[in-house]
């Protein structure tokens, strides 16, 4: 079994109009494993608790159930399912084990509410953002506000009203009409009284870090030893959601919720992102269905694969050439180099 150290990252580009060239790092079921070894990656992981009172995540006391997804995620790469759909040639190529496999050799504990929060809600503060209020109507409970192109991607369902004498708070948003250049906003709460030219609406941003490298570059100096996995988790009313941007870490918030095993499928998709891998409803190599419906849905037979890097339920199949990429970028057996 080959250990791998230090994470090789190879340019995408290689891929292009090059699938035949990668038949060679196809780990069939009688291919060698002298040529064709398992590849391990060292896997670090971190949990990042909100604070010491309210973990929000994993404790030291149940540091088996991170043990348990990577004991799934690799039963998972070394008993691969025959793929639910046919690719675009009308064949299903399967390999059974794709000799990848992923060792949890450290998990560190951290205790910090910023670095937790992958995805949160605040205000927007910025006045420049702001709509100005020219009329509160309380018979209507409506808001008329000046012209702004974004009005509709600046509101969600909640807002702030800010700045007026007797109307400043927390309000939710019924629906929103024009009214000539300008445009009236209905209200779910009563409005008691009227008032003309004052104030502003604010509304509600997504501060989104889940791709972020901050972590990786905060917690480890970039350290490209090994595969660092940050559990985190997210002051947002979301499901777990996470990213794999690089060879070098990934992200996953709210793991300690419902869905153990579908966590561990959320995780072994993102891994797939940090070597190389691309979602599946776009090929990215010709032995992959030409479209995949995406929708965390059920796959079946005819529109939505059992693909790990696909948005189905299933999550339990890796084609030859993607399986042969990863294997491109981890070799370092000189008779299958490219040079």
């Amino acid at each position: 079994m080959k250990t791998i150290l230090y994470i090789i990252f190879s340019c995408p580009l290689f891929i292009i109009g090059q699938n035949k060239n990668l038949n060679k790092y196809i780990p069939y079921e009688t291919t060698s494993y002298i040529t064709h070894p398992v590849i391990e990656i060292n896997v670090w992981a971190h949990v990042i608790q909100k604070n010491e009172k309210n973990t929000q995540n994993f404790s030291k006391d149940s540091t088996a159930i991170i043990k348990q997804h990577f004991k799934w995620i690799n039963e998972i790469y070394a008993s691969l399912k025959p793929p639910t759909l046919s690719n675009s040639k009308g064949m299903k190529p399967f390999i059974k084990d794709s000799r990848i496999r992923f060792n949890l050799d450290t998990i560190t504990f951290h205790v910090n509410e910023y670095d937790w929060d992958r995805l949160k809600i605040v205000p927007e503060e910025n006045k420049s953002k702001w709509l100005e209020i020219l009329k509160i109507d309380p018979d209507s409970r409506t808001l008329l506000v000046k012209p702004n192109r974004n009005l509709y991607s600046i509101i969600s369902d909640s807002i702030m009203i800010k700045e007026t004498r007797f109307s400043n708070g927390l309000y939710h948003v019924k629906k929103i009409l024009k009214d000539g250049v300008n445009s009236l906003i209905f209200l779910e709460e009563d409005i008691f009284i009227s008032e003309e030219m004052t104030g502003y609406v604010s509304s509600f941003k997504k501060v989104d870090k889940n791709c972020s490298d901050d972590n990786w570059i905060k917690y480890t100096n970039k350290n490209k030893n090994y595969l660092h996995i940050f559990y985190t988790g997210s002051s947002a009313d979301v499901p777990g959601f996470g990213c794999g941007p690089s060879p070098f870490f990934l992200n996953i918030s709210k793991a300690n919720y419902s869905g153990k095993y579908a966590k561990a499928q959320l995780i072994s998709h993102e891994i797939g992102h940090c070597l190389g891998l691309n979602h599946t409803d776009n090929a990215q190599f010709n032995d992959l269905p030409s479209s995949d419906k995406f929708g965390w849905i059920k796959c079946n037979d005819y529109n939505t694969s059992n693909n790990i890097m696909g948005y189905n339920t299933c999550r339990r199949y890796l084609s030859p050439l993607q399986i042969a990429y990863i294997h491109y970028k981890y070799s370092t057996f000189e008779n299958l180099n490219y040079n």
